[in-house]
């Protein structure tokens, strides 16, 4: 048996996207050079092929499985910047596929409270106590026949001040590798110092970044913040340039502790941020709420679908509580609903898979609510972006 995979002429590319442009909106724009592949195994050795020659192929790819081939764990073979999907459960030479079922899922609306008002984050640059960290091998994909597993390439940074401020860099870290490159100096495939600075500065006492005036001296076990240059009298603080300045991570006067950072802060520090780094980007990011159930499977799998990376504000210790910043990269739908993400811990790189809950007392991981976030650049409108192939199948 051969591994085979298909890529689309230029040409072809040119005349679809034509088609596609007055139908379907811009997905994003800034990717360079991308381009789709597929791949179609029929077996385990034909799959291990196809994951090894898309993690070096510079290209958004999709694996098509036939039923019955066990799928090991993709966190190695997925390319910064790019994604890759699995489609399991292919018969008949790929022709058909078996479906499956999920029964929606319910929140229990006894267990949510101030399902709407803004909710912070509290978590430390370690795992709490009763939090395992991610397997060094990530979690399996064990997924029934017609499950399909979908991860996005965003580059892993770990805790820099604050889970809020680093899971909206990840995000960014992104965008950046893809074409938007003013959001950070130099590459932002790896976290860097200069990424580091972006995401939170810390400089001198002379030229103070953010952890010098809002996280000095470090609250520790205070009954309340420690007051730092968020409190007045206004403009003794450095002038914001960071993620966590916009996010107001750490702020005493928005009673926040070191690391600390409020929900109805996300977006806007996304926003604010691309405006300091490129006033040309046009930038959006929209909330939704997973007790209301704004934040639905469909959103989700439409962001990641469309190669955006989210933020989720989780529940990682089952308390019933918010505690901490993720940003979501994949989705996968079997055996049941789940995201992955970046949990800001080590190892960093490693995708964490979480079921697609609701926060509620004893749900490890649960969800509270989510951002998307998308970049434009009018300034290169001829860019080509990517196209999904699950668009042209």
């Amino acid at each position: 048996m051969f591994l085979f995979h298909f890529r689309f002429s230029k040409l072809f590319q040119s005349a679809l996207m034509v088609v596609l442009m007055l139908t379907l909106p811009l997905m994003f724009d800034g990717a360079k050079n991308a381009h789709a592949d597929t791949y179609y195994a029929l077996n385990s050795e034909m799959l291990l092929k196809a994951l090894e020659e898309s993690s070096t192929n510079q290209a958004h790819d999709t694996i098509k499985i036939a039923d019955g081939v066990e799928i090991p764990s993709t966190d190695s073979y997925t390319e910064i910047g790019f994604s890759l999907t699995l489609e399991a459960g292919f018969t008949d030479n790929f022709l058909s596929r078996k479906n499956i079922m999920h029964v929606p899922e319910e929140p229990n609306i006894d267990e949510i409270s101030d399902s709407d008002s803004p909710q912070q984050s509290t978590s430390d640059p370690f795992p709490s106590e009763g939090v395992e960290a991610v397997p060094l091998t990530g979690q399996i994909f064990t997924g029934e026949p017609g499950g399909t597993e979908k991860t996005i390439g965003v580059p892993g940074y770990a805790w820099r001040h604050g889970c809020g401020p680093t899971a909206v860099g990840m995000v960014l870290g992104y965008y950046d590798v893809i074409g938007f490159i003013d959001l950070f100096d130099g590459s932002a495939v790896t976290q860097t110092s200069s990424v580091d600075q972006g995401i939170a500065s810390e400089r001198t006492d002379l030229n103070p970044g953010h952890y010098r005036d809002y996280s000095q001296p470090i609250d520790g076990g205070l009954p309340s913040p420690a007051p730092d240059r968020s409190e007045l009298p206004a403009g003794d603080e450095h002038t914001s340039d960071s993620v966590a300045d916009f996010m107001e991570t750490s702020f005493s006067s928005r009673s926040n502790y070191y690391g600390w950072s409020w929900s109805s802060d996300i977006s806007p520090s996304f926003l604010d941020y691309v405006q300091l780094r490129n006033a040309d980007y046009i930038s959006d990011s929209n909330f939704y709420s997973k007790a209301t159930g704004s934040l639905s499977w469909i959103v989700l799998t439409t962001e990641i679908n469309n190669n955006r990376p989210m933020v989720f504000l989780v529940d990682t210790n089952s308390d019933g509580y918010t505690d901490h910043f993720v940003t979501v990269v994949g989705y996968r739908d079997s055996p049941q609903q789940q995201y992955g993400c970046l949990d800001t811990w080590a190892p960093v790189a490693t995708v964490r898979w979480c079921d697609f809950n609701t926060m509620a007392s004893g749900q490890l991981w649960g969800i509270w609510g989510g951002w998307s976030f998308s970049l434009s650049n009018p300034n290169k409108p001829n860019t080509q972006p990517w196209i999904p192939l699950l668009l042209l199948n």
